[in-house]
C-alpha cells in the first residue's frame, strides 16, 4: 500500500513538473537579449553570454552603469556593465566572453570612480561559467521563471491592465534615494584595505586586452560638476586624482569627468543624476572623441603618464573657479525635486544647441 502511495505521489510530482516546464517553454518567461547583461539577475550573466554564442560581435563594452548611461551601442556590441561590479569580477566575465567570441576586436573600457574606490566585501557574480543544462533549468524550470510565466499570463488576460516589462531584471529600486548622488551614499572607501586591489585587477583587464590584441578605448565617463563639488566637500578629490594617476601609469585614456560645457549643465538636461549622463545626447560624440576622430578639449582631455600632473592641475583650477562662481547653487542643490525630475523635462524646454546635439546623435 505504501509503495502504491509513493508511486502515485511520484506520478503527480512528475506531471506537475512537466506541466510547469511546458508552460514555461510556451510562455518563454525570461526574455534574454544577449547584448546587455545589465538587464538580468546576476546568476543569469553567464547564461546570457551562453545564449549569445552564435551571435557575432564586433566589440565589447565593460564597466558599471556608466557604460550604458554614457554610450548607446548597437546589436554587435556586447555590454558587460552590471551595477556595483568589482573589477576582479569584471575581469572574469570579460575573459569568458572573449573565449566565446574570438571574433571581437574592439573594446570600450569605462573607468568609473565608484568601481575602483569601493571595497567589495561580497562578490555576487557566479564563480564559474554555467553549462547548457544549468542554463536550461534557470530559463525554464526555476522559481523565477515560473513566477514570471504566471505574471505574463495574468497580464495577458487582465483587461485594461497596463502592460509592464516582466523580464527578469537586476531588481534595482526605482525612484528612491536623493536626486543628487552624494559620496557617503555611494560608500566610497578608497583608503580601506580591500580583499582585492582594484587597480591591480584593472591591470589584469589591461593585460588580457593586450594578450587578445584588441583595439582598446579607455575612458572615464562624465560626472556632473556637483559630484565633483561633493568630492571637495568630503575631501575625496585627492582619491580621484590618485585614481587618475594610477590608471595613467597603466594606459592612456580619455577623461570626460571635469568641469566643462557638458558637466555644468543643470541636472535634468544632459545628466539623469549627478553620476549618470544621458547617452541619447552624447553617445556618438563620446565615441568620436575616444576613437580620435574629433578632439575637443572642452569636453574631454587625453591623459597620459607624462601629462597627468598638468591635466590634474588644470582640472583643479576649473573646479575651484566653478565652486567660487556657483556657491548658492551648490549649497541649495539638495533642495531640488525628486530623482524623477528629468522625466518631466521635455525636449521643447532644452536650449537650442542641446536640441541640435540630440538631432546629431
Amino acid at each position: 500500500m505504501k509503495k502504491n502511495k509513493n508511486i502515485i505521489f511520484l506520478i503527480i510530482f512528475l506531471i506537475f513538473s512537466f506541466s510547469i516546464l511546458i508552460m514555461n517553454l510556451i510562455v518563454v518567461p525570461i526574455k534574454l537579449y544577449p547584448t546587455d547583461i545589465h538587464e538580468y539577475e546576476r546568476d543569469l550573466y553567464y547564461t546570457a553570454m551562453n545564449l549569445g554564442k552564435k551571435q557575432q560581435y564586433r566589440s565589447v563594452a565593460i564597466g558599471g552603469s556608466g557604460v550604458s548611461a554614457a554610450i548607446y551601442f548597437d546589436e554587435y556590441t556586447m555590454r558587460i556593465n552590471p551595477n556595483g561590479i568589482s573589477p576582479i569580477e569584471l575581469y572574469d566575465l570579460l575573459k569568458y566572453f572573449l573565449e566565446l567570441h574570438p571574433e571581437c576586436k574592439v573594446i570600450y573600457v569605462a573607468l568609473e570612480f565608484n568601481t575602483y574606490f569601493t571595497c567589495f566585501h561580497q562578490y555576487t557574480i557566479p564563480k564559474r561559467p554555467t553549462n547548457a543544462f544549468e542554463d536550461f533549468l534557470r530559463l525554464y524550470f526555476s522559481y523565477e521563471a515560473t513566477k514570471t510565466s504566471f505574471q505574463n499570463i495574468i497580464d495577458s488576460i487582465t483587461p485594461n491592465k497596463q502592460q509592464i516589462d516582466t523580464k527578469i531584471s537586476a531588481g534595482s529600486e526605482k525612484g528612491k534615494g536623493r536626486f543628487f548622488i552624494s559620496l557617503p551614499y555611494l560608500k566610497i572607501q578608497y583608503e580601506e584595505i580591500c580583499e582585492y586591489d582594484n587597480i591591480a585587477a584593472f591591470k589584469k583587464i589591461y593585460d588580457l586586452i593586450q594578450e587578445k590584441n584588441l583595439y582598446a578605448l579607455y575612458f572615464i565617463p562624465p560626472v556632473h560638476a556637483l559630484y565633483l563639488t561633493d568630492c571637495v566637500h568630503f575631501n575625496y578629490l585627492k582619491n580621484i586624482e590618485t585614481f587618475k594617476k594610477e590608471i595613467a601609469k597603466i594606459t592612456p585614456y580619455w577623461d570626460f569627468s571635469f568641469i566643462n560645457k557638458w558637466t555644468t549643465l543643470p541636472i535634468g538636461y544632459l545628466f539623469l543624476d549627478a553620476y549618470h549622463i544621458n547617452g541619447s545626447f552624447v553617445s556618438n560624440k563620446i565615441k568620436n572623441i575616444i576613437y580620435g576622430y574629433e578632439v575637443d578639449d572642452s569636453v574631454a582631455m587625453y591623459v597620459t603618464k607624462n601629462n597627468v600632473d598638468s591635466i590634474l592641475k588644470k582640472q583643479s583650477e576649473l573646479l575651484n573657479d566653478y565652486i567660487k562662481n556657483n556657491k548658492d547653487y551648490i549649497e541649495h542643490r539638495n533642495n531640488s525635486e525628486s530623482e524623477t525630475t528629468h522625466i518631466k523635462t521635455y525636449l521643447k524646454n532644452f536650449p537650442e544647441y542641446l536640441k541640435q546635439m540630440y538631432r546629431e546623435n
